[in-house]
């Protein structure tokens, strides 16, 4: 995969490698192993762009955060992408290509506060068919943002005007989200690893809270 242009790049954050979702059939869109139901009094974070939501992808549960995936709506993308096919030379999104808007959902199901990094959590998302499994393809796409809107999504995490800085606080019963794109002309049986950088405060050097491999089939 090469990129051009200034296109939005992959996180470092997540290093798994997503064909380990793929090979855990046990692990669907319905149950992601040890998960946990948000609390009842969940609320967005005062810092975050308001949460949506609409039909459950799958959830996972770790270290007192629970991470659920929506899915948020069909289009089709309005330009090429910025990435290209290391052999055709082709872009691996092209104007016209079917794209799926999925909202990713991290709430504080514990019960102390946690702090994480900016644009929190991170998705690492691929096609089973894809050669691109170790790097991920959710944050490849065009898309407006007029689209976003249109999908009650959105690519940052932090309400612009919050006055709030990184770390950010998730208070237990909070919940924040950032929305990626999935490219659903690449393929339609699809693996997940979910992660989000955390910090135990605001002097802390953070790490990396990693969340069980996910699947789905679309139709």
């Amino acid at each position: 995969m090469t990129a051009r242009g200034s296109g939005p790049r992959g996180s470092a954050v997540v290093l798994m490698v997503i064909a380990a979702a793929l090979a855990l059939g046990g692990c669907g869109s319905d149950d992601g192993g040890a998960t946990s139901s948000p609390t009842p009094s969940v609320q967005t974070a005062s810092w975050a762009q308001e949460v949506v939501t609409g039909e459950k992808l799958w959830q996972a549960s770790n270290d007192g955060l629970t991470l659920t995936a929506y899915v948020m709506g069909e289009d089709t993308a309005e330009q090429d992408a910025l990435y290209f096919d290391d052999v055709t030379n082709e872009p691996l999104v092209a104007k016209g290509d079917r794209i799926l808007f999925v909202n990713l959902v991290l709430t504080n199901t514990g019960d102390e506060t946690r702090y994480i990094a900016t644009d929190q959590p991170k998705l690492l998302a691929a096609p089973a068919e894809s050669p691109y499994t170790q790097q991920g393809v959710a944050e490849i796409t065009y898309a407006s943002d007029d689209q976003w809107r249109e999908h009650d999504v959105w690519y940052h995490t932090v309400r612009l005007g919050s006055g709030q800085s990184s770390p950010y606080p998730l208070a237990p019963g909070e919940r924040c989200a950032r929305g990626y794109i999935l490219p659903l002309s690449l393929g339609l049986e699809w693996g997940f690893v979910g992660a989000v950088w955390v910090y135990a405060g605001t002097d802390d050097s953070g790490r990396s809270v990693t969340f069980e491999p996910q699947s789905h089939t679309f139709t």
